[in-house]
C-alpha cells in the first residue's frame, strides 16, 4: 500500500530549501515515498516539470507495471531514467504522446495535461474519485474540450484547487511543489494501493 491511513501521511522534508515551505509537508510525504527526489540537496520546489518527469512520477508512486510495455516514441532512448516509465504508462494507456510516435519528453507539462493522466490512473487503480462538490472554473473557455470534465470533476474530488481567483490556470506549467500537493491529495483517500 501506497499509504496505510491517513494519520501517517504527514511528513518533514530533509530539504534545506523546503524548511518552512508552504508545501514542506507535501514535500516531505514525497521525500519518504520516493517520489521526489533532490537536486544537489535541494528540492527547488519552483522548478517546474517534464512530461518525462511527470509519468515517472507516476508509475513510482503507484508501482504501475505492464507486460506489454514497449516503445513506441522516437524520441524516448533505450535506456533511460524515463524510458520503462514511459513505457509502462503508455502501454496501460495512462499517457499518450503529442503524436503518433512522438511523446515530447523535455516539454514543461501542463495543468490540464496532469489531471487527465491522473484521472485515467485513478480510474485504472480503482481509486474512489467521487466529487463532492460541483466545481466550474472562471476560465473554462480556455480549458481544452479533451480536459474539461477530467478538470472539473479533479477539482470537485479536492486533487486541485485554482490558481485563485476561481481561475484553473489549464496553460500553466506545473512545479515540483504542486505535483507533491497534488500525489499527496490522492494519497490521502483511503484504498489507494500500489
Amino acid at each position: 500500500r501506497l499509504l496505510e491511513s491517513e494519520e501517517n501521511i504527514a511528513g518533514t522534508s530533509a530539504f534545506a530549501d523546503v524548511a518552512s515551505h508552504w508545501a514542506a509537508k507535501y514535500i516531505g510525504f514525497c521525500e519518504a515515498k520516493g517520489l521526489l527526489k533532490s537536486y544537489s540537496g535541494s528540492f527547488l520546489p519552483n522548478q517546474p516539470i517534464t512530461r518525462a518527469e511527470f509519468v515517472t512520477m507516476i508509475v513510482r508512486a503507484f508501482k504501475l507495471t505492464s507486460e506489454d510495455a514497449a516503445n513506441k516514441f522516437t524520441d524516448v532512448k533505450d535506456g533511460m531514467w524515463y524510458t520503462d516509465s514511459i513505457n509502462t504508462a503508455s502501454a496501460l494507456g495512462i499517457v499518450k504522446g503529442v503524436s503518433e510516435n512522438e511523446f515530447n519528453i523535455d516539454a514543461e507539462i501542463t495543468r490540464q495535461d496532469i489531471m487527465v493522466i491522473l484521472h485515467r490512473v485513478m480510474k485504472y487503480m480503482g481509486i474512489e474519485d467521487e466529487a463532492v462538490q460541483e466545481v466550474q472554473f472562471a476560465d473554462s473557455d480556455v480549458i481544452s474540450d479533451y480536459a474539461l470534465d477530467v478538470v472539473n470533476h479533479m477539482a470537485g474530488c479536492g486533487i486541485v484547487n485554482g490558481v485563485g481567483e476561481g481561475v484553473f490556470g489549464t496553460g500553466q506549467n506545473v512545479t515540483r511543489q504542486d505535483i507533491a500537493v497534488m500525489l499527496y491529495n490522492i494519497a490521502s483517500k483511503k484504498g489507494i494501493t500500489a
